[in-house]
């Protein structure tokens, strides 16, 4: 309770972070003595490292005594009825997001999947996140005229049991949200249901239902496994969206961790996606030999961080990858470890991950090499200039 001599009648932004542990009480406890104190409240995020079913009475009434809310925070599957309902008559609030992501599969009880619209709820509403099992999460999405409004979906969902069911959960979005700018679902199982979960993997056809949706800028799919696109694939993917600036694909799969995509595969995002910011992907150990070529016809203009998701890189290849980022990219990016944490990935070894950490470090020595190469060359030739498009 230390905290209340500084919730002041001005406040406008609180984050609650719960510790660890179970004493549920003390966390209603702390609701309670909140609710008719956050008048003016217009940020509300809870941290919490468990269910939150346990304070959803409490964390309800803190919710509807704080009407001038625009953001609401909360952990996945923490949508209990109660706290649907006090959000739903939230008059301003603007974003439903997720709060630590990375550890939904700690929050997972099925009493927080109970998302719905119901009549005159959530009246401004933009940007939504909620978790459900796919064929109920397509129901509730398909309910609605919201859908149309929205710029921005998160979806959790614990389990699948065919690659067909995700495929209609963005089907269903690609026909009713052609506006959207962000989506983003993680399908990867939580460990209650692991066992009845699909093993089959997702595929650019899977998302291909997201086409349409021709304004997206930010995607990412964490799943068991994404089979690895091909270049037209990629050159599909990026005339539909020519605006994405960040682009996640599965970049920790849980299975079939020897498939994952040839470093070759990055010229053709270089040339379909010349924007793009940040770029995660799970590689295979197929790494082309580079062809000496510094200055390709296409090239990032933008790549800011490239995050890689393979433990095994062969060791001899690190030049080859170096070099060739260089060549595609305009300015040096960060070259990260995909570790593996966060939306049920795959979670690394304290060997893989130094592995890894050693590689991308070797990576970026050689990157840095050519550039510098690159850089003798533009002054010694005078051939700087913007990249060709």
């Amino acid at each position: 309770m230390s905290i209340l001599p500084f919730i002041g009648p001005q406040l406008e932004a609180l984050i609650l972070k719960m510790g660890e542990g179970n004493d549920y009480i003390a966390h209603s406890l702390l609701m309670q003595s909140l609710t008719h104190r956050t008048l003016t409240l217009k940020t509300l995020r809870l941290i919490s490292p468990g269910p939150a079913h346990h304070i959803s009475y409490p964390f309800a009434a803190l919710i509807s005594s704080s009407p001038n809310l625009t953001l609401l925070s909360i952990p996945p599957f923490s949508l209990t009825e109660e706290v649907v309902a006090a959000a739903g008559q939230l008059p301003l609030l603007k974003t439903l997001a997720f709060s630590a992501w990375w550890a939904s599969d700690e929050n997972y009880h099925e009493s927080g999947m109970c998302f719905k619209f119901i009549p005159e709820s959530f009246p401004q509403l933009r940007a939504l996140s909620f978790g459900s099992l796919p064929n109920r999460m397509a129901e509730i999405l398909q309910s609605t005229d919201h859908l149309r409004r929205l710029s921005a979906v998160v979806l959790d969902c614990p389990a699948y049991n065919s690659p067909q069911e995700i495929e209609n959960v963005f089907a269903v979005l690609g026909s009713g949200a052609q506006q959207l700018e962000r989506v983003m679902m993680a399908c990867s199982p939580v460990p209650q249901l692991a066992g009845s979960s699909s093993n089959d993997s997702l595929s650019v056809d899977s998302i291909r239902p997201l086409f349409s949706c021709t304004q997206l800028k930010r995607f990412g799919l964490f799943a068991p496994h994404f089979a690895p696109p091909k270049d037209d694939d990629i050159v599909e993917m990026g005339k539909n969206w020519p605006g994405m600036w960040f682009l996640s694909l599965c970049p920790s799969p849980l299975l079939k961790r020897d498939v994952g995509v040839s470093f070759s595969i990055l010229s053709s995002f270089a040339k379909s996606f010349p924007n793009l910011q940040e770029l995660r992907l799970f590689f295979g150990q197929e790494v082309p030999e580079f062809d000496g070529d510094l200055y390709p016809a296409y090239r990032f203009t933008k790549l800011g961080t490239l995050k890689i998701g393979w433990p095994r890189i062969p060791k001899d290849k690190t030049r080859d990858i170096g070099f060739l980022l260089a060549s595609l990219c305009q300015n040096p990016p960060l070259i990260l470890p995909e570790e593996g944490v966060g939306n049920r990935g795959h979670r690394l070894s304290p060997q893989e991950n130094e592995d890894l950490i050693a590689k991308c470090s070797d990576i970026k020595s050689n990157m840095d090499l050519a550039f510098r190469i690159k850089g003798s060359f533009d002054r010694k030739f005078n051939r700087a200039g913007p990249a060709v498009e």
